[in-house]
């Protein structure tokens, strides 16, 4: 499910930079800094645009439908032992925020996407099976985002799985 969703995105992704004929520069640097937030807007309408959404939501993406109440942000969920994420520092996921303001759709093979900062990043929270349990990080949840013309394991956010659960970088590695 996994090796699924990401080829649908990648190919999404791909196509858009054809479309918009060069590689998006939609990405923070290493330090952290907006590489180029004109290409954003244009590269997420045109993802958007090559993927089949089947429903979106603005905010109340619980309410209206395209989240589970189970999913968790990154603020609340329990690591796995000697992980060097620090929760306190990440804004970006937070559960109040997937709940109630980030813009979230739903493919029509089930992955759902939430887009984090959608006028400004190309950053995705993505379930690869939508509602369905276990809605776990490391377990189908993960997170992905655009850097040097590839869609990628989100680095920051790479080592962001619940106990028992895999990385993103494990699972990727095992669709190469």
């Amino acid at each position: 499910q996994f090796k699924k969703s990401y080829a649908t995105l990648a190919n999404a992704y791909e196509k858009a930079k054809a479309e918009l004929g060069y590689a998006s520069e939609c990405y923070y640097d290493y330090d952290y800094h907006l590489v180029n937030e004109s290409d954003c807007k244009e590269l997420n309408k045109n993802i958007e645009n090559n993927l089949k959404i089947v429903k979106t939501c603005i905010n109340n993406a619980v309410q209206n439908g395209c989240i589970s109440d189970e999913m968790k942000g990154i603020n609340k969920i329990k690591l796995p032992t000697g992980s060097d994420i620090k929760i306190s520092n990440y804004g970006l996921f937070n559960e109040n925020y997937i709940k109630n303001y980030d813009y979230v759709f739903v493919i029509s093979d089930g992955t759902t996407v939430v887009h984090y900062q959608r006028n400004v990043r190309a950053l995705y929270l993505v379930d690869i099976n939508g509602k369905k349990g276990p809605n776990m990080w490391g377990y189908d949840i993960y997170a992905l985002s655009t850097q040097d013309g590839k869609l990628m394991c989100h680095r920051a956010l790479n080592n962001a799985y619940e106990p028992g659960g895999h990385s993103c970088s494990d699972m990727f590695a095992g669709i190469k």
